[in-house]
C-alpha cells in the first residue's frame, strides 16, 4: 500500500515537490521537459537577444551550430538550478532574494529592448 503525501501550504510556499519515492525519473523528465516546450519566454527572450547582438552577416555554419549549443547551455544551466535549488538553505535563500532577482532581470530585459529599439535596424 502506498502512503500519499500531502505539502502544507507553508512546505509548497517554499517550493517543496512531493517525496522522490512518489515520482519516477522519467515523470519528471517529461513534466519539466513539457512545461519548458510550453513556455513560449525562453525562445523570445534568445530572439530579442540574438536581434539585438547577432551580426546581419554570418556563415551558413554559425546558425547550425548555436542551436546544439544553446541546447547544451540550457541543460547546464536547468541542471545547475535544480541541483542548487535542491539544498534547503539555498532554496530558502533564493526565495528570500527572488524579487531583487526579478527585478534586476525585468531591468535588464528592458535595457536589451530599449538597444533593439534604438538600434539603426
Amino acid at each position: 500500500m502506498t502512503r500519499r503525501h500531502v505539502l502544507t501550504e507553508r512546505q509548497r510556499a517554499e517550493g517543496v515537490s512531493q517525496p522522490h519515492s512518489e515520482q519516477s525519473l522519467m515523470r519528471s523528465f517529461s513534466y519539466a521537459f513539457m512545461t519548458q516546450i510550453n513556455n513560449p519566454k525562453a525562445a523570445l527572450i534568445y530572439s530579442g537577444v540574438f536581434a539585438v547582438f547577432m551580426p546581419a552577416e554570418t556563415s551558413i555554419w554559425f546558425p547550425a551550430l548555436l542551436l546544439p549549443a544553446l541546447l547544451f547551455v540550457e541543460t547546464g544551466w536547468y541542471v545547475l538550478v535544480a541541483c542548487a535549488l535542491s539544498v534547503r538553505a539555498s532554496r530558502q535563500m533564493y526565495l528570500k532574494s527572488k524579487s531583487w532577482i526579478d527585478r534586476i532581470a525585468g531591468g535588464l530585459m528592458g535595457v536589451l529592448g530599449i538597444k533593439l529599439l534604438t538600434s539603426n535596424a
